[in-house]
């Protein structure tokens, strides 16, 4: 048995692949609602990101190369 078998095997096709319903409604309705208001960790993590680059400026590259 090679590993195109083995991996049918493995997998079966999906029985059920249509959606039972339309999403994009659901989507528009959600984008309708009042946007996300920041909490308490979101500042947190502002803060933090001031500090650490107040106490490192030297690994501001590095930061600014992983964003």
């Amino acid at each position: 048995m090679n590993e195109k078998d083995l991996l049918k095997k493995a997998l079966p096709p999906w029985q059920n692949t249509a959606l039972e319903r339309d999403l994009w409604p659901g989507m528009l309705r959600r984008l309708d609602q009042a946007p996300a208001r920041w909490q308490r960790f979101d500042w947190a993590l502002i803060a933090l990101l001031f500090a650490w680059c107040l106490f490192f400026p030297e690994l501001l590259p590095q930061l600014l190369y992983h964003l």
